[in-house]
């Protein structure tokens, strides 16, 4: 079975590198973990900062793959990339950006190099990409890096009656672009709601 060495590991290309998380950099990556959560868990992390640390060891586990992204010139911190659980045949990828580096590529770059370099174990099937169905920024990433609609999935209203209450309550956002996603993800407009989409990407060979 092929695997990576998780220490050590490391990959460039003209403009941004990416390494193996180090335990060290947990300084740098506070800001990015406060926000990317929700209001909710910004009010935790204020009243008990210990678990912004253990968002962080998250990171480190043994069955992740994470890699901080940075500029290869400056080594200035951007965010990170990686895997959430190599073990899985279908593992979901994940990536945060600071908010200032956002909307310039370095996303879609990082990703590319991952996908690129890192090699799945021999039970590999394909990617999954979760994405929330108003992040479009987000999608046009999963297209560049060759993602198709895949279905879609509700990782946090998981009661279908809760998701019909939701939905019902919140059908005027449904808007053009919910109902042409929808279209193309062959759902009805008002689960996009509820759910969030899930790509289908290939590992770049």
């Amino acid at each position: 079975m092929k695997e990576n060495n998780k220490i050590g590991f490391s990959t460039m290309d003209d403009s941004i590198r990416i390494d193996t998380i180090n335990k060290d950099e947990y300084h740098e990556y506070q800001k990015i973990i406060f926000d990317s959560v929700s209001p909710m868990m910004q009010k935790l992390i204020k009243k008990n900062p210990g678990f912004e640390r253990e968002l962080f060891d998250d990171l480190l586990k043994e069955e992740s793959f994470y890699c901080t992204i940075r500029e290869r010139k400056t080594l200035k911190f951007c965010g990170y990339c990686g895997i959430k659980d190599t073990r899985k045949s279908k593992p979901e990828l994940a990536i945060e950006l600071l908010k200032e580096v956002q909307h310039k590529g370095i996303g879609t770059q990082a990703m590319k190099l991952l996908l690129q370099a890192y090699m799945p174990q021999d039970n590999f099937e394909y990617y999954r990409y979760v994405v929330a169905a108003d992040n479009y920024p987000s999608q046009r990433l999963c297209e560049k890096l060759g993602g198709v609609p895949n279905g879609i999935v509700a990782p946090i209203l998981k009661d279908p009656k809760l998701q019909e209450i939701f939905e019902e309550k919140n059908l005027d956002l449904i808007d053009e672009k919910m109902i042409t996603l929808a279209d193309e993800f062959k759902v009805e407009p008002r689960k996009l709601l509820s759910h969030f989409l899930e790509y289908k990407i290939c590992r770049e060979s």
